[in-house]
């Protein structure tokens, strides 16, 4: 199907197009490179993803688990898709340890709803008082 080329294997493009001269520009190639490195549709799989996660949680949903629990595999789920997404996405400036920024705020995500349940049983603090 012409119209599904570059979905897998990404597009190439030649001389004096924007991702040749971008690519040239970041140094991924060399000036007189016959075409720039593939570039992958990743709207369209993060689209084709997150349909594929709602209609999972819809289901899930269905069977009535506890409140919240939705809402926690949501959260993770999404911070995990665009984590593995931003490695393809190649659009972000590398920030620590080859991460993006998209992809420690994930990672951020991720670490606070994991931290959640044990922020939940810790009993709460007293205020002193000021008087």
């Amino acid at each position: 199907m012409p119209f599904l080329d570059g979905l897998v294997g990404g597009i190439k493009y030649g001389p004096g197009s924007l991702p040749h001269e971008q690519h040239i520009v970041l140094g991924l190639i060399e000036p007189g490179a016959a075409s720039s490195l593939p570039i992958y549709p990743v709207q369209l799989y993060e689209a084709v993803l997150l349909i594929l996660l709602l209609l999972t949680l819809w289901r899930f949903a269905e069977r009535r688990p506890p409140a919240g629990t939705v809402t926690v595999i949501t959260v993770c789920a999404y911070a995990l898709l665009r984590f593995l997404l931003e490695f393809i996405r190649a659009d972000g400036y590398i920030i620590i340890a080859n991460l993006t920024l998209p992809q420690l705020q994930s990672l951020l995500l991720l670490l606070s709803i994991v931290m959640l349940p044990w922020l939940a049983r810790r009993p709460p603090r007293i205020a002193a008082s000021l008087s």
